[in-house]
């Protein structure tokens, strides 16, 4: 497989805005997903550029002019916006993906606009579309993995994109390092409390996809959560508890 140069752009906003609220809580709505993305593009050897776009940034200016696979993540109020990039990036001659909600929602829609549209997707699903990376079109490709992720990468392998979000929200003005571990953890997962941080950890199996593969999935589980707290604890400073 050669290697890529590939741009991930996770849409938390659909325009952009500049207000109070957007310059207080967009970064702080990011997805998880294009972060595990980018990193498992980089253990597959690739140039990968990521963005988070709050709505204060300018997208054409964000991404090189010499992508050649970009992926997506929006909600379906960000489709437009996905859709228009899409076929920004196809006339520079680059191959588009999209994911999110909106790919899982409207399948048959994105594939209009995109060469491949993601339902669950996992690491393999990831490698899949790295080594086919070709044009779909005028109708792209369904991809999608049989289930949800046993697995994702934890803070360390994640941290470059965590801290390039973190950079645009307000948190930059307080002192993380006066903060305890489990705290830092919480601030590294964009998702709401309470469901998240279970499943960022791989402790919830109380829906019927979640639920372990086999008798030591939830030690696994632990053990990720443990070793994303002393990552966390390592790059602020904390004693081990």
């Amino acid at each position: 497989m050669r290697k890529l140069r590939i741009g991930i752009l996770d849409l938390v906003a659909k325009c952009p805005n500049r207000s109070l609220f957007a310059r207080l809580m967009n970064a702080n709505l990011a997805s998880i997903m294009p972060q595990v993305i980018a990193a498992w593009c980089e253990q597959e050897g690739h140039v990968v550029t990521f963005v988070c776009y709050t709505g204060l940034e300018n997208l054409v200016e964000e991404l090189p002019d010499n992508v050649e696979l970009v992926f997506i993540g929006a909600f379906t109020e960000a489709a437009q916006l996905a859709y228009a990039l899409s076929n920004l990036f196809r006339s520079r001659g680059a191959i588009t993906v999209i994911g999110g909600p909106h790919a899982r929602c409207y399948p048959q829609d994105a594939l209009k606009y995109f060469d491949y549209v993601l339902g669950f997707t996992d690491k393999v699903t990831i490698r899949d579309v790295l080594q086919d990376c070709c044009e779909h079109r005028p109708i792209g490709m369904h991809v999608a993995a049989r289930q949800q992720p046993t697995a994702l990468p934890g803070v360390r392998e994640r941290w470059k994109f965590i801290e390039s979000t973190l950079r645009k929200a307000p948190l930059k003005k307080i002192d993380l390092r006066g903060l305890p571990p489990h705290q830092l953890l919480q601030l590294c997962n964009p998702l709401p409390q309470p469901i998240s941080f279970p499943i960022l950890c791989g402790l919830y199996f109380g829906a019927p996809w979640a639920r372990p593969r086999h008798k030591y999935s939830h030690f696994r589980g632990i053990l990720s959560s443990l070793a994303n707290l002393e990552t966390l604890s390592q790059l602020f400073g904390h004693s081990r508890a």
